[in-house]
């Protein structure tokens, strides 16, 4: 008697009925009927009434998730990316980006490039540039042909 109190407690993939029975799941709208399980044939109790064990053929149940509350600035997100192509905060990074170094660009970069000292630059090769670094050569060839005649001169 104490082992087949035991028996009756036992809970696992063994099942004790006495009637047929229907496995079902609340899917938070309506019972979901997964298996009919058969009624046992009475030859299947014991001589104290208690059904004997048979082994239930239990599917492996899949209960679908709750559906995701979407927060509207997340849906508002989403939409924006997907009628522009780009995440909003993607957008607002090249935005960034760009005003800075437009920044740079326009506030360091241009008066540089239009100063008077930059600008002379540019103009090395300028027809009056390389005339007067062909006069510069000129007076420096005119110079040492002087001291030349003047080393002479004191050799002889």
């Amino acid at each position: 008697p104490a082992s087949s109190a035991g028996a009756r407690r036992q809970l696992d993939t063994l099942s004790k009925v006495s009637a047929g029975f229907q496995m079902q799941t609340w899917t938070g709208s309506t019972w979901q009927r997964h298996v009919d399980v058969p009624k046992p044939p009475l030859w299947e109790v014991d001589n104290l009434g208690v059904p004997l064990s048979f082994e239930t053929l239990i599917p492996e149940v899949t209960v679908p998730p709750p559906p995701v509350f979407i927060h509207v600035d997340e849906q508002a997100a989403a939409d924006f990316e997907e009628q522009s192509g780009i995440k909003l905060e993607h957008l607002v990074i090249l935005i960034a980006a760009l005003l800075v170094g437009g920044l740079i660009m326009f506030c360091v970069c241009c008066p540089i490039l239009l100063s008077p000292w930059f600008l002379d630059r540019l103009r090395y090769n300028a027809p009056e540039r390389a005339e007067a670094r062909r006069m510069r050569h000129l007076e420096l060839q005119l110079e040492s042909a002087k001291r030349i005649q003047s080393l002479e001169l004191a050799i002889s």
